[in-house]
């Protein structure tokens, strides 16, 4: 190889003058597979998640920022810190410091499934693992103001008031029909009661995801403590191996949390309201309706000026 070779491999492309000239709001990779370290609990979970770097182009006489450098960075940052909010903070100045005066801001995402290990209602013995969504967001904003973000999804079962309602009318109407003729027999209701016949309607329930955004001044709580929380306040987690102890436990679950759409939103709202190093929070519940051919949806924020709207 010549010396000419050499000075076309050295020349920095990104430095030539652009073609169009213009600030660039976000540019960078995306949906990059890189291996996370998340502390849970006593023991640190190696997984994998997917990433989105970017930062912004604000010299406009560059044709490019240095992408290689964002992916270096996150490399060797990754390989050496378990990831929290914090780190996303310091991990964000990072990006715009290797971009040697190009950036003045930055943005970045990790998406990952969070595997816990989750007992049976009632069975001991018994117990599965959930995976759940969730993500950590930052963005680093002129003048050096940071925006952090942490998100989840979570499954839960709702079963529809107004169906159960017109169910327990259906059953009241068969019971008065069924004992029209003879007196009522505490024996006789009991065995009533136990027969498929005699219960001639159920409510339906549908398989439900609350997907939550979280503005935060400080991370007091990992992801999954707060989801264990919310799981709590909705009362109806799906569960995963179950013998019939759990299913009848799981039933009598919905029974007692029985829950809109707009209710499950409020139950949501109002625990997240109770968390001052909670800044602002966006939260999307969706049930998947087996009555209609259509899902039915709900969006509840903090409602303050500025804040989250989608």
């Amino acid at each position: 190889m010549d010396k000419s070779d050499v000075e076309k491999i050295e020349e920095d492309v990104s430095k030539q003058k652009p073609f169009i000239g213009g600030k660039i709001d976000r540019v960078g990779i995306e949906d990059l597979e890189i291996p996370i370290k998340i502390q849970d609990g006593s023991q640190t979970l190696q997984l994998q998640s997917k990433v989105t770097a970017m930062v912004s182009l604000d010299n406009e006489s560059m044709r490019g920022i240095h992408m290689s450098r964002i992916y270096l960075g996150l490399h060797d940052f990754l390989s050496n810190q378990t990831l929290n909010l914090q780190e996303v903070e310091k991990l964000l100045h990072r990006l715009v410091e290797s971009q040697k005066g190009v950036s003045k801001t930055a943005y970045l995402k990790f998406d990952w499934n969070w595997p816990v290990k989750r007992k049976a209602l009632k069975s001991d013995s018994l117990e599965g693992w959930r995976y759940y969504p969730v993500f950590y967001k930052g963005r680093l904003l002129k003048g050096g103001k940071v925006e952090l973000i942490m998100g989840m999804t979570i499954t839960y079962s709702s079963t529809c008031p107004c169906s159960a309602s017109l169910a327990r009318a259906l059953i009241q109407e068969k019971f008065q029909d069924d004992f029209s003729s003879f007196p009522v027999d505490k024996s006789k209701v009991f065995n009533w009661l136990g027969k498929e016949q005699s219960i001639s309607a159920t409510p339906h329930a549908q398989k439900s995801l609350a997907f939550i955004k979280l503005k935060i001044k400080e991370e007091k709580q990992n992801l999954i403590d707060l989801i264990n929380e919310v799981e709590s306040v909705l009362g109806t987690p799906v569960q995963t191996a179950v013998k019939k102890a759990d299913e009848q436990e799981f039933a009598k679950l919905n029974s007692e949390n029985l829950m809109f759409s707009e209710d499950a939103a409020r139950r949501i709202k109002d625990l997240f309201n109770q968390k001052s190093w909670i800044e602002d929070f966006y939260v999307y519940v969706k049930h998947f309706e087996s009555l209609h051919p259509f899902e039915v949806a709900c969006h509840i924020t903090k409602q303050i000026p500025g804040g989250f709207s989608s």
